[in-house]
């Protein structure tokens, strides 16, 4: 007899979770069959779809790995390196797929249980949230992949147009770079049919990197989904309805069996896709940086279709990369929040024969939870940044160069301002505990303590205002004392370069209605750099005063005034109800429980994560543009 299932949804839920997956999957013929065994028609059909798909990996390489080998121009060469080594990858994990087929069934069947055996309809809301934000996330990356792949393979060959040679031959580009001994690929129809083939071959690879992609976020934010469930199940086990042994005891045999589980999962998951993530996060890397060199010698050059497809490959590559690093990110995450509750436990009111399970749970929720490429690097925001591109740097593109920081800076600063738009309640709900801090402070010396630090986040603050203020202040004035003569005409610089097919800046009033509208620009966007450091500063001082004031109520708590036995169960309550204040915020509209500095965290991590990459990526252009100017100045005087 089957198992009656526990969700009467499973099946609908489990297609439209995997329902871009598998379309990707089947089309390359790697999608597994969970039930019975496969007829005759579905073999043959599933060969053929594998065999195709070999067929047009190699029809691309073997000639592109001929021409490479054969080209004598170094730069020639340079510029087949990412496509070629991007089809080579694709080769790679296409036969990782092919290998791990039984596992990724394994995987699969895994999660249809999950789905199947779900017990109620919080934890199915729970598992479907974050399905769905897989699912979105699955969608992002293969818009991005396919858009750079076919702008790559399709839009860079035909904007370069028919090249005539010195001898007067006519060459037309083609996607992959081509040498072959047994046919002419500049012949019509020849020509046509290895543009087309090299098109379906470029589909072939975006397709796998989708596949495995999608495969690493559905796992995984259906990992989350699960420890989402396991932070319910603890948090229901101390219910005060419900504490007689046998309820208890069923309880805690749920935890640890749910606990088990995703263990098992996670750790099925990386052994299956491991070798996968290696080849894609190392292959990226050196993609990346190639790329970033393509692009200083297409700029130089001034080819904008090259450098436009360019940057969408470098953009599909990057956030390729991101939504491998933000899953893995998402799972530490929630794993961290499993640690927190375990700990947090009220095990106190539980049974004193039941409470020492408890501790077997908190030493399993501690254990690291985190899924690696290759077990050399964890998927997470830390391996995401630890990516360094090296770019070198010509003479003629430094004008250039020196107009990217202010773009930089303007792009990062729009993205800190739509975060602390998509943040708003999260910064309320932050100010709202603080508030009530301040409230329900009890004694003259904790105010004085909090004073004491408040007066430090403001001085902090003001300091952060006056500088960031003062460098904006200069940085738009300057160009008023830098006018240059271009033969016969002034130049007058602004404080953002930029080129105005409409007017001309130069004019008057047209260069001081431009002047006075960076300049309120630049007050926009450093007035939100500010105020991040404003906030920033308020949290983290407010949170090192409460920590100050638990300190002080522990070192009364051995106060040899009074002693009593009730008087030390007061300050003991009072200590655990300040200690539970700091590491737990109670929001009394949606009784759910938050760490605050959890929520602190949360609300600021990705305004500080833009602000830390995008300062780090200034500080090296401003330096290497202080050295330009010393080195045109040393020029200038004859040193």
């Amino acid at each position: 007899m089957h198992k009656v299932p526990r969700n009467e949804h499973y099946q609908r839920d489990i297609k439209n979770i995997l329902e871009l997956n598998r379309s990707v999957l089947l089309a390359l013929g790697v999608w597994p069959k969970f039930d019975g065994d496969k007829s005759i028609c579905e073999k043959i059909n599933k060969f053929l779809r594998i065999s195709i798909s070999y067929f047009l990996l190699y029809f691309s390489l073997v000639p592109g790995a001929l021409y490479w080998i054969f080209e004598k121009r170094a730069r020639a060469r340079l510029r087949t390196i990412p496509i070629m080594l991007y089809g080579f990858m694709s080769l790679g994990k296409y036969y990782s797929l092919i290998i791990y087929e039984s596992q990724i069934r394994r995987c699969l069947k895994h999660l249809e249980e999950d789905w199947r055996n779900v017990n109620g309809m919080n934890a199915r809301k729970v598992m479907l949230e974050s399905a769905r934000t897989g699912k979105r996330l699955v969608i992002i990356s293969a818009v991005f992949l396919y858009s750079s792949g076919i702008t790559l393979r399709t839009i860079l060959p035909l904007s370069k147009g028919k090249i005539v040679t010195p001898e007067n031959i006519t060459i037309r580009p083609l996607p992959y770079p081509t040498h072959s001994l047994l046919f002419d690929a500049q012949s019509s129809p020849i020509y046509e049919v290895v543009f087309v083939m090299h098109c379906l071959s470029g589909l072939v690879t975006m397709s796998i990197s989708v596949s495995i992609c999608g495969l690493i976020i559905i796992f995984v934010t259906h990992t989350c989904g699960q420890l989402k469930v396991l932070i319910d199940l603890i948090k229901d086990l101390v219910e005060k309805k419900q504490r007689d042994e046998y309820k208890v005891n069923k309880k805690l045999a749920i935890i640890v069996d749910h606990q088990t589980r995703i263990r098992s999962f996670l750790q099925l998951v990386e052994s299956t896709l491991q070798q996968m993530c290696f080849i894609e996060i190392t292959g990226v890397t050196v993609i990346i940086c190639v790329l970033c060199y393509c692009i200083l010698m297409e700029w130089e050059n001034s080819n904008a279709l090259a450098l436009c497809s360019y940057f969408m490959a470098l953009s599909g590559m990057i956030i390729n990369m991101l939504m491998f690093c933000y899953t893995g990110e998402q799972l530490i995450t929630q794993a961290e929040k499993v640690a927190v509750t375990s700990c947090e436990l009220e095990w106190y009111r539980l049974p004193d024969n039941k409470a020492r399970g408890i501790i077997l749970v908190m030493i399993a929720s501690n254990m690291p939870t985190k899924i690696t490429a290759g077990k050399l690097f964890d998927l997470s925001f830390r391996t995401f940044g630890d990516v360094r591109e090296r770019i070198l740097i010509t003479d003629e593109p430094h004008a250039k160069l020196m107009t990217i920081e202010p773009v930089i800076y303007s792009f990062v600063t729009f993205v800190k301002y739509c975060t602390l738009l998509i943040y708003e309640d999260k910064f309320k709900t932050c100010l709202r505990h603080v508030k009530d801090d301040w409230k329900f402070v009890t004694w003259s010396n904790a105010r004085e303590i909090m004073i004491e630090k408040a007066k430090i986040g403001r001085n902090v603050f003001a300091v952060s205002c006056i500088v960031i203020y003062g460098a904006s202040l200069l940085f738009h004035t300057l160009p008023l004392t830098s006018r240059r003569m271009l033969g016969n005409v002034t130049f007058r610089p602004l404080a953002y370069a930029g080129y105005y097919i409409v007017f001309d800046e130069q004019r008057t009033p047209a260069y001081e209605i431009m002047f006075l509208l960076q300049l309120f620009s630049g007050f926009v966007m450093y007035s939100v750099t500010t105020v991040l450091y404003g906030l920033i500063g308020l949290l983290v001082m407010h949170a090192c005063a409460q920590m100050k004031i638990l300190m002080m109520l522990m070192e009364e708590l051995v106060s040899e005034q009074i002693c009593t036995e009730e008087n030390v169960n007061e300050k003991l309550s009072m200590v655990v109800e300040h200690q539970i204040r700091i590491r737990n915020y109670v929001l009394t509209i949606t009784d759910v429980a938050f760490s605050f500095l959890y929520l602190v965290e949360d609300t600021m991590r990705h305004s500080s994560l833009f602000e830390i990459l995008g300062s780090t990526l200034m500080l090296c252009l401003v330096g290497y543009c202080i050295l330009i100017v010393g080195s045109t100045f040393r020029s200038c005087h004859g040193e």
